[in-house]
């Protein structure tokens, strides 16, 4: 099988219909269980609403340990951190940890999380974006406002939830929106995806969401400061 970044060379892989679960010799059996279960049903939701199949062959990863992971990423997070570090025009990988806490209790913050990945993979499907951790977003053909904040909506409408409106001192621009949201580390990382999510939620509300993620381009290439307007209300 073709080799996927990130995964350790002695993971076993289990096939499902529209996915594969890769996992560690000495996972639990009742772990890759419910991590099937749960990537299935998200999946799903997330097919029916945006009305788009994946073409790309999906792949998650689940880490037996956090240091496997920082390992096989040769990236320092804890073990609550979720990703989708790498897509090409063939497979998309997501990566997930079996020592994450909500994961572990089965919370539904876990699915929530999964979801946000899924719909990453669905938007660099989409927009024929690829990326690899490290290469500075160079491959993608969407901004990070748009990439995070559609995500999070997708999300939120998955499980329910709903944008609560807020509002800022500071108005970002869209340079300094995606850097923020690039920066992992940036302290007003938190502010900017809540910013970018509001934006991408107002494009939405007009258009619904399948329209939104078909049309992404147009959205992508409008004046996003004459949406800011949704935080003031």
């Amino acid at each position: 099988m073709k080799k996927i970044p990130y995964i350790p060379e002695s993971y076993l892989y289990q096939k499902e219909n529209y996915f594969q679960i890769w996992f560690s010799p000495t996972e639990n059996k009742d772990n890759i269980l419910f991590l099937s279960g749960i990537i299935e049903d998200a999946l799903s939701g997330v097919e029916t609403l945006l009305n788009y199949s994946l073409n790309r062959n999906s792949h998650v990863c689940l880490y037996a340990t956090n240091a496997e992971a920082i390992q096989a990423t040769k990236r320092n997070f804890n073990s609550s951190m979720l990703l989708a570090p790498f897509s090409s025009q063939t497979d998309s990988l997501i990566i997930c940890q079996s020592e994450n806490p909500k994961f572990q209790s089965r919370d539904n913050n876990f699915k929530r999380h999964l979801v946000h990945e899924i719909a990453h993979a669905f938007l660099y499907e989409l927009s024929g974006s690829e990326k690899i951790l490290g290469d500075n977003n160079i491959q993608m053909n969407i901004p990070a406002w748009f990439n995070e904040g559609f995500a999070e909506c997708v999300s939120n409408k998955i499980m329910g939830n709903k944008f609560k409106t807020k509002s800022f001192d500071i108005d970002f621009g869209r340079d300094a929106l995606n850097d923020h949201l690039n920066d992992i580390n940036s302290p007003k990382r938190p502010a900017a995806f809540d910013y970018a999510t509001g934006i991408v939620e107002s494009f939405i509300i007009r258009n619904g969401h399948e329209y939104v993620f078909k049309n992404f381009s147009h959205f992508t290439n409008m004046d996003i400061g004459v949406y800011i307007h949704v935080y003031n209300a």
